[in-house]
Protein backbone atom coordinates (compact mmCIF):
# COMPACT_ATOMS: atom_id res chain seq x y z
CA UNK A 1 0.00 0.00 0.00
CA UNK A 2 1.30 3.26 -1.12
CA UNK A 3 1.24 6.39 1.40
CA UNK A 4 -0.73 8.45 -1.28
CA UNK A 5 -4.38 7.92 -2.04
CA UNK A 6 -5.71 9.95 -5.21
CA UNK A 7 -9.59 9.74 -5.73
CA UNK A 8 -10.62 10.46 -9.45
CA UNK A 9 -13.17 12.80 -10.76
CA UNK A 10 -14.99 11.14 -13.89
CA UNK A 11 -13.65 13.43 -16.62
CA UNK A 12 -10.17 12.17 -15.44
CA UNK A 13 -11.51 8.36 -16.35
CA UNK A 14 -13.09 9.47 -19.73
CA UNK A 15 -9.85 11.68 -20.75
CA UNK A 16 -7.51 8.91 -20.32
CA UNK A 17 -8.91 5.75 -19.54
CA UNK A 18 -5.77 4.15 -18.99
CA UNK A 19 -4.95 6.71 -15.98
CA UNK A 20 -5.16 4.50 -13.05
CA UNK A 21 -1.81 2.53 -13.69
CA UNK A 22 -0.59 5.84 -14.44
CA UNK A 23 -0.90 6.90 -10.84
CA UNK A 24 1.72 4.11 -9.72
CA UNK A 25 2.98 3.72 -7.12
CA UNK A 26 -0.18 5.75 -5.60
CA UNK A 27 -2.94 4.09 -5.34
CA UNK A 28 -6.43 5.24 -6.66
CA UNK A 29 -10.22 5.12 -5.18
CA UNK A 30 -13.07 5.58 -7.43
CA UNK A 31 -16.46 6.40 -5.72
CA UNK A 32 -19.59 4.60 -6.70
CA UNK A 33 -20.92 7.86 -8.24
CA UNK A 34 -18.04 8.03 -10.77
CA UNK A 35 -19.15 4.63 -12.18
CA UNK A 36 -22.84 6.25 -12.35
CA UNK A 37 -21.33 8.94 -14.30
CA UNK A 38 -19.62 6.45 -16.56
CA UNK A 39 -22.89 5.06 -16.85
CA UNK A 40 -24.05 7.58 -18.62
CA UNK A 41 -21.91 7.13 -21.16
CA UNK A 42 -21.40 3.80 -21.95
CA UNK A 43 -23.71 3.59 -24.93
CA UNK A 44 -22.57 7.16 -26.57
CA UNK A 45 -21.11 6.18 -29.99
CA UNK A 46 -18.14 8.92 -29.57
CA UNK A 47 -14.96 9.11 -27.63
CA UNK A 48 -16.57 9.91 -24.15
CA UNK A 49 -18.72 6.25 -24.80
CA UNK A 50 -15.34 4.15 -25.92
CA UNK A 51 -13.75 5.78 -22.64
CA UNK A 52 -16.07 4.94 -20.67
CA UNK A 53 -16.68 1.39 -22.03
CA UNK A 54 -12.50 0.59 -21.67
CA UNK A 55 -12.92 2.29 -18.09
CA UNK A 56 -15.62 -0.73 -17.27
CA UNK A 57 -13.66 -3.42 -19.27
CA UNK A 58 -10.59 -2.51 -17.06
CA UNK A 59 -12.28 -2.15 -13.54
CA UNK A 60 -14.06 -5.39 -14.36
CA UNK A 61 -10.73 -7.33 -15.57
CA UNK A 62 -9.68 -6.42 -12.06
CA UNK A 63 -12.56 -7.25 -10.27
CA UNK A 64 -11.64 -10.82 -11.39
CA UNK A 65 -8.64 -10.80 -9.05
CA UNK A 66 -10.63 -9.91 -6.20
CA UNK A 67 -12.87 -7.36 -4.81
CA UNK A 68 -11.98 -3.78 -5.71
CA UNK A 69 -14.17 -2.52 -2.48
CA UNK A 70 -11.16 -3.83 -0.90
CA UNK A 71 -8.61 -2.85 -3.37
CA UNK A 72 -6.66 -4.99 -6.07
CA UNK A 73 -3.50 -4.22 -7.55
CA UNK A 74 -2.66 -3.28 -11.28
CA UNK A 75 -0.42 -4.38 -13.29
CA UNK A 76 1.44 -0.90 -12.37
CA UNK A 77 1.71 -2.14 -9.03
CA UNK A 78 -0.74 0.22 -7.31
CA UNK A 79 -3.91 -0.89 -5.84
CA UNK A 80 -7.75 0.34 -7.19
CA UNK A 81 -10.27 0.93 -4.94
CA UNK A 82 -13.98 1.29 -5.63
CA UNK A 83 -15.93 2.47 -2.73
CA UNK A 84 -19.73 3.73 -1.80
CA UNK A 85 -18.54 6.48 0.53
CA UNK A 86 -19.99 10.15 -0.61
CA UNK A 87 -23.53 7.88 -0.05
CA UNK A 88 -24.40 8.82 3.89
CA UNK A 89 -26.67 10.19 6.41
CA UNK A 90 -23.51 11.28 8.53
CA UNK A 91 -22.67 14.99 6.00
CA UNK A 92 -18.96 16.26 7.59
CA UNK A 93 -19.92 19.30 5.15
CA UNK A 94 -23.64 20.00 5.44
CA UNK A 95 -23.67 18.97 1.73
CA UNK A 96 -27.56 17.18 2.50
CA UNK A 97 -29.39 20.42 0.41
CA UNK A 98 -27.07 18.81 -2.44
CA UNK A 99 -28.03 15.15 -2.81
CA UNK A 100 -27.98 15.26 -6.57
CA UNK A 101 -24.82 17.35 -6.67
CA UNK A 102 -22.40 15.18 -7.75
CA UNK A 103 -19.20 17.36 -6.84
CA UNK A 104 -20.84 17.30 -3.64
CA UNK A 105 -20.94 13.49 -2.97
CA UNK A 106 -17.13 13.82 -4.41
CA UNK A 107 -16.12 16.17 -1.98
CA UNK A 108 -18.18 14.13 1.14
CA UNK A 109 -16.29 10.75 -0.21
CA UNK A 110 -12.83 13.12 0.41
CA UNK A 111 -13.90 14.08 3.69
CA UNK A 112 -15.05 10.59 4.97
CA UNK A 113 -11.60 8.90 3.43
CA UNK A 114 -9.67 11.57 5.57
CA UNK A 115 -11.96 11.44 8.73
CA UNK A 116 -12.71 7.63 8.33
CA UNK A 117 -10.59 4.80 8.94
CA UNK A 118 -11.20 2.31 5.90
CA UNK A 119 -7.89 4.36 4.29
CA UNK A 120 -4.65 4.03 5.72
CA UNK A 121 -2.61 6.56 3.64
CA UNK A 122 -0.78 9.62 5.06
CA UNK A 123 -2.25 11.74 2.24
CA UNK A 124 -5.65 12.07 0.14
CA UNK A 125 -6.27 14.33 -3.28
CA UNK A 126 -8.83 14.30 -5.03
CA UNK A 127 -7.81 14.82 -8.98
CA UNK A 128 -10.56 16.65 -11.45
CA UNK A 129 -10.34 18.70 -14.47
CA UNK A 130 -13.02 20.64 -13.29
CA UNK A 131 -12.28 24.25 -12.66
CA UNK A 132 -15.13 24.73 -10.42
CA UNK A 133 -15.01 21.39 -8.61
CA UNK A 134 -10.93 22.49 -7.25
CA UNK A 135 -12.48 25.89 -6.32
CA UNK A 136 -15.27 24.04 -4.06
CA UNK A 137 -12.73 21.80 -2.80
CA UNK A 138 -10.16 24.25 -1.81
CA UNK A 139 -12.54 25.99 -0.33
CA UNK A 140 -14.07 23.16 2.22
CA UNK A 141 -10.05 22.22 2.69
CA UNK A 142 -9.98 18.90 0.27
CA UNK A 143 -6.74 18.96 -0.75
CA UNK A 144 -7.46 18.68 -4.91
CA UNK A 145 -4.94 18.98 -8.06
CA UNK A 146 -5.29 18.98 -11.65
CA UNK A 147 -5.02 15.90 -13.73
CA UNK A 148 -1.83 17.18 -15.98
CA UNK A 149 -1.12 13.35 -17.46
CA UNK A 150 -3.44 14.12 -20.19
CA UNK A 151 -1.34 17.51 -21.63
CA UNK A 152 1.02 17.01 -24.69
CA UNK A 153 5.02 18.20 -24.06
CA UNK A 154 4.56 20.74 -27.08
CA UNK A 155 2.61 23.94 -26.82
CA UNK A 156 0.44 25.79 -29.62
CA UNK A 157 2.81 28.42 -29.98
CA UNK A 158 5.96 26.48 -29.99
CA UNK A 159 7.14 27.21 -33.03
CA UNK A 160 6.43 24.67 -35.98
CA UNK A 161 9.59 22.97 -37.43
CA UNK A 162 10.86 24.58 -40.47
CA UNK A 163 13.06 23.51 -43.63
CA UNK A 164 15.65 25.27 -45.39
CA UNK A 165 14.56 24.99 -49.76
CA UNK A 166 16.60 26.68 -51.97
CA UNK A 167 15.58 29.11 -54.76
CA UNK A 168 16.86 27.01 -57.49
CA UNK A 169 14.92 24.36 -55.77
CA UNK A 170 11.69 26.93 -55.71
CA UNK A 171 12.17 28.02 -59.55
CA UNK A 172 12.65 23.95 -60.58
CA UNK A 173 9.44 23.38 -59.26
CA UNK A 174 7.59 26.37 -60.83
CA UNK A 175 8.70 25.12 -64.15
CA UNK A 176 6.75 22.18 -64.01
CA UNK A 177 2.56 21.71 -63.89
CA UNK A 178 2.17 21.89 -60.20
CA UNK A 179 -0.23 18.47 -60.59
CA UNK A 180 2.34 16.32 -62.07
CA UNK A 181 5.88 16.93 -60.31
CA UNK A 182 7.77 14.09 -60.86
CA UNK A 183 8.46 12.08 -58.07
CA UNK A 184 12.72 12.67 -58.27
CA UNK A 185 11.90 16.21 -57.42
CA UNK A 186 10.43 15.14 -54.26
CA UNK A 187 13.29 13.13 -53.45
CA UNK A 188 15.54 16.74 -54.22
CA UNK A 189 13.32 17.98 -51.34
CA UNK A 190 14.55 15.88 -48.70
CA UNK A 191 18.14 15.84 -49.24
CA UNK A 192 17.52 19.70 -48.55
CA UNK A 193 16.31 18.67 -44.94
Amino acid sequence: MSDRLYLVDTNILLTNPDCITSFAPHDVVIPEIVIEELEEFKSNNDSLGFASREVARRLDDWRQQGTLREGVTTEAGNQVFVTTLGHSDKSYLNFHQFRDDNDAVLLEAMVQIKEGSEFEHDQYTLVTKDTLLRLRADSVGVPVENYQNDRTSRSIFDPLPQWGVSQEFIDQLHDYDHNRVPRDKFDAFRSYN
